[in-house]
């Protein structure tokens, strides 16, 4: 908890000092729609999948701009697809192996 809070924290600042002021009114529904659009398209658990799907997700509203009236419901048609076709989103995180370790009597 103390390393994620840190991590955001950290985050926070170098967006504060990039955009110089803050606010509640940058931080509409719409981000955080697409910050979870990111995480759902690149895979949770996942580090190179979300950073692959913030890409993505950065890329192609700027490149179908003329479709702006509609970012909410492309939005929400990627979500809805990436649940039902790749709910493990792009590049899913394979299972861990931790080997013949021994631990929990089974070794």
């Amino acid at each position: 908890f103390a390393v994620d809070a840190f991590l955001a924290a950290f985050a926070g600042s170098v967006y504060a000092a990039y955009v110089s002021y803050i606010s509640p009114d940058n931080f509409t529904f719409l981000v955080s729609v697409t910050i979870m659009t990111m995480v759902i398209v690149g895979g949770m658990d996942n580090t190179l999948g979300v950073i692959f799907g913030a890409f993505l997700l950065t890329l192609l509203p700027e490149k179908l701009r003329i479709f702006a009236d509609y970012r909410l419901l492309f939005v929400s048609t990627v979500v809805i697809l990436f649940l039902i076709l790749r709910p493990q989103g792009l590049f899913p995180q394979r299972p861990r192996s931790y080997g013949d370790q021994g631990w929990g009597g089974q070794g």
